[in-house]
């Protein structure tokens, strides 16, 4: 029940969590018998129309990420999740991209965009988390404890060239950003289909990853103007804040997939702990 609540409070929505869980399952019910097939032709004029052809996609590497990006310390809370996540993931290198750290990252040849600097604090996370899925690949997580070690996961992907992402079932319905009337109501019944947004592994270079970081550089530039007048770092300007909550990640990650289908794989072990306590109260009051 309780990732249900997180997912409609990401998502905006007004529906209970009952009726959203209600909702779900009979989605994943139809889904079963209608399973998804991917034609270009449904989407002619949306970022999807785009491919990129000539990738190869790179090898695993067994590191996984998470990002704290406010200038802010971290609330105790998510100093526990992270304590958690390195000890849940001993087998693995466990890498926190901080605002100290960011620079060590960034890959000469694709500096960070100006609008970056504008963004607020969980869209400047949004953004590194789809910079390096594609320039260094491995694991990403947002700082929520994990349930399970990951290694069986990094094995499957490494096993299987075809895999780009992996990851866990995604959770509802209510997940799916606003990305127009068509692909809304294909994300919306066939999100039992989708790879989760809070955790996953991914190859990096594949023709996913360009095509999620190429979007996402376009959204930026096209909220450049506005995020100068209204970033999303100054106290009381989140009322003008520009760029739509889940409209850097979600509303392409989601979309993408749907396009890459036959490279997506499943793997629940991935998903966060949904019913731990991880946020500080000051943070809370931020959202």
């Amino acid at each position: 029940m309780k990732k249900i609540k997180h997912v409609t409070w990401l998502a905006g929505r007004r529906l209970s969590p009952i009726v959203t869980q209600t909702v779900d399952a009979v989605i994943r019910r139809a889904h079963r018998w209608n399973p998804y097939e991917y034609s270009a032709e449904r989407y002619p004029h949306t970022f999807l129309a785009s491919t990129t052809s000539m990738l190869v996609p790179g090898d695993v590497s067994r590191r996984v990420f998470c990002a704290w990006t406010g200038n802010n310390p971290m609330p105790a809370p998510r100093v526990r999740a992270l304590e958690s996540i390195r000890e849940t993931l001993r087998a693995q290198e466990v890498v926190l991209i901080t605002p100290e750290n960011l620079g060590d990252w960034i890959v000469e040849s694709d500096p960070l965009p100006e609008a970056y600097w504008n963004l607020s604090a969980v869209h400047r996370s949004d953004y590194l988390r789809v910079y390096i899925a594609h320039h260094y690949g491995g694991g990403w997580t947002d700082i929520k404890p994990l349930q399970h070690p990951w290694v069986d996961a990094f094995d499957m992907l490494e096993r299987d060239p075809e895999a780009w992402l992996a990851g866990y079932s995604e959770v509802s319905h209510a997940a799916m950003a606003d990305c127009g009337p068509i692909l809304n109501r294909d994300l919306k019944l066939h999100f039992p289909a989708l790879v989760g947004s809070c955790a996953y592994i991914c190859r990096p270079h594949s023709p996913f990853t360009d095509e999620w970081l190429r979007e996402v550089k376009a959204r930026l530039a096209y909220f450049s103007a506005a995020l100068r007048e209204s970033p999303g770092e100054i106290r009381g300007q989140f009322i003008r804040y520009p760029v739509p909550y889940l409209g850097v990640f979600s509303a392409v990650y989601h979309p993408l997939q749907l396009k890459y289908l036959p490279h997506m794989r499943k793997c629940e072990n991935l998903q966060p702990d949904f019913d731990a306590d991880f946020r500080g109260v000051e943070e809370a009051a931020q959202r």
